[in-house]
């Protein structure tokens, strides 16, 4: 027959496992779930962090997308500006060019005018002294045939002073 099951060493070697088994259970739970405990606090630590690390990114963004912003209505206001101040340069140029030419053809045209007064001037001298030399040579036939040579000369130098 068979042996009682607790005379079989089998049965003690493995009553002796469960009891060893049951008795590092504790301590090696107990230090596993520090183990996990450690773990656990370590990876809510990092989460924090993380979620710290991205609420800082997400403030800095917000500042750089707001001074982009800024920068972007500085930069069309400046360039509103630049369109307008060229505007104003082509209006004033445009206006300087105008008073310009007015000047250059009103100074023209005086010149013109002064041309036409010296050329009309210098005609009317060129027929005074036509006329002049004309008077001389009929007074001074008329008073040949008639005498007195001195009263010639005479009248001729005086008609040219009343003349001129």
């Amino acid at each position: 027959m068979e042996e009682p099951f607790y005379l079989v060493p089998t049965f003690w070697v493995a009553v002796s496992f469960f009891v060893f088994v049951g008795m590092a259970a504790k301590p090696l739970g107990k230090a596993f779930a520090n183990m996990l405990d450690t773990r656990s606090a370590q990876i809510a630590s990092e989460l924090e962090q993380a979620k710290r690390l991205r609420e800082e990114a997400q403030a800095v963004y917000e500042h750089y997308r707001t001074k982009q912003a800024e920068s972007l209505k500085e930069a069309e206001a400046m360039l509103a500006r630049a369109k307008e101040d060229a505007a104003q340069m082509a209006t004033h140029a445009e206006a300087e060019l105008k008073s310009m030419l007015d000047k250059r053809m009103k100074l023209a045209n005086e010149r013109i005018a002064q041309s036409e007064t010296k050329a009309l001037e210098n005609v009317q001298n060129h027929v005074v002294d036509i006329a002049i030399a004309a008077a001389r040579s009929l007074i001074s036939e008329h008073l040949e045939r008639g005498g007195s040579k001195e009263l010639t000369l005479q009248a001729a130098a005086e008609l040219e002073r009343k003349l001129h």
